[in-house]
């Protein structure tokens, strides 16, 4: 199985506790010509999709991966993260980007891990973690009688606000937002430090490649439906609150940071 690098992230996920080794790793499914990395702790879970490369442009080498329509294993994380590693930040051939899992009938005998670029291959035989991996699906199943509330925001300014959060003293941080258009409010407090913090996030412009992950594979090869302007933020729209600061349903200014109630 080629899998992206990028894919590969979701080891972030994965649990250090090995009381439960079954999730000491990334779980590669391949299903229905759609292919999935999963790593999960039991409190936070990451899962990326991608499409399965067609066997036949598949490269020589390549080609034997394709012995089922299904395969499924889960790679240690010691394997991952030192595949990724090895994987070249300017690989010379686009191939060279991912990294291959060699599929065996039973992975739980043993599997090969490669990566790197030509002339510098870096490969791992490990042993697949035996046991049951949790249901995906199940776990990530949407309760359809929830209405869902749906808001895009600038993933990196998300992580630094979080960062200084927890430098604050605490790790913990509520959410709360209304709907697409007015800003998410971030509270945390400190018993340890005594701070209380209150912060803004804007919204940002969401696109159809920003909902791409509310599809299933099967639905992802078709565009997906635009989103409706009365639930999305126009760029202008964001750049007016921008510019005219962000302010409450009063209009009066609110600070960036002020101590919650």
């Amino acid at each position: 199985m080629l899998v992206p690098k990028g894919a590969l992230a979701v080891v972030a996920c994965a649990s250090t506790d090995a009381t439960r080794y079954t999730l000491n790793g990334v779980y590669l499914e391949r299903r229905n010509g759609h292919s999935r990395a999963v790593a999960t702790d039991g409190r936070r879970l990451m899962e990326a999709t991608w499409k399965t490369l067609d066997p036949a442009e598949s490269p020589e080498g390549y080609k034997g991966d394709h012995r089922g329509k299904s395969w499924r294993a889960i790679v240690p994380t010691s394997a991952v993260v030192s595949a990724v590693k090895a994987v070249p930040k300017k690989p010379r051939l686009p191939i060279m980007g991912n990294v291959w899992v060699q599929e065996t009938a039973k992975p739980e005998d043993g599997l090969t891990v490669t990566s790197g670029d030509i002339g510098d291959c870096h490969a791992v035989t490990t042993q697949a973690v035996d046991g049951h991996f949790p249901d995906v699906d199940q776990v990530t199943a949407i309760d359809k009688r929830c209405k869902p509330f749906r808001v895009c925001v600038n993933a990196v300014y998300l992580k630094e606000m979080c960062a200084a959060i927890e430098k604050m003293g605490t790790e913990h941080v509520i959410i709360e937002g209304y709907d697409g258009l007015k800003p998410l409010h971030l509270y945390a407090s400190s018993l340890q430090t005594g701070l209380r913090v209150h912060s803004l996030l804007m919204p940002a412009h969401m696109d159809d490649s920003a909902c791409w992950w509310r599809q299933s594979p099967e639905k992802a090869e078709t565009k997906p439906e635009p989103v409706p302007e009365d639930e999305t933020p126009s760029p202008e729209t964001v750049a007016e609150h921008a510019d005219a600061g962000i302010r409450n349903e009063t209009d009066e200014p609110v600070a960036a940071t002020e101590g919650s109630k």
